[in-house]
């Protein structure tokens, strides 16, 4: 099952298949990855950030947030091993450049995340 940080956010999923239907597709895949290997939720705590909150995030100035090509996942509900297949799983895909869809990395205050990246 999806779901959201807060409900902002779901707002946002729903306008990500108009946006990125690519990145929409990946999330609904992974969903069914993690419900049948996993069997965990998948909780968004991101999709899109204008510049601004970007900026005061200490997002990166061409973050693919800004325009609807990343997702980041919360990932402390899944154990080291779980998050390692989830990595396999969702990098078996490009995002551009050869870079990877799914990096698992720290974020302000020290916790970690999935950012998962996947162009248009």
């Amino acid at each position: 099952m999806i779901k959201f940080k807060d409900p902002s956010i779901e707002k946002e999923w729903y306008q990500l298949p108009v946006q990125n239907k690519r990145l929409y597709k990946l999330i609904l895949a992974l969903e069914q990855f993690l419900d049948l290997e996993i069997k965990k939720d998948l909780v968004i705590t991101e999709i899109y950030r204008d510049a601004a909150t970007n900026t005061a995030q200490g997002g990166i100035p061409n973050s693919p947030h800004l325009s609807w090509q990343a997702v980041d996942l919360r990932s402390s509900i899944y154990t080291n091993a779980e998050i390692e297949r989830i990595k396999s799983f969702l990098n078996q895909f490009t995002f551009r450049n050869g870079k990877q869809v799914c990096v698992y990395h720290a974020v302000t205050g020290g916790a970690f995340h999935m950012h998962i990246q996947y162009a248009k």
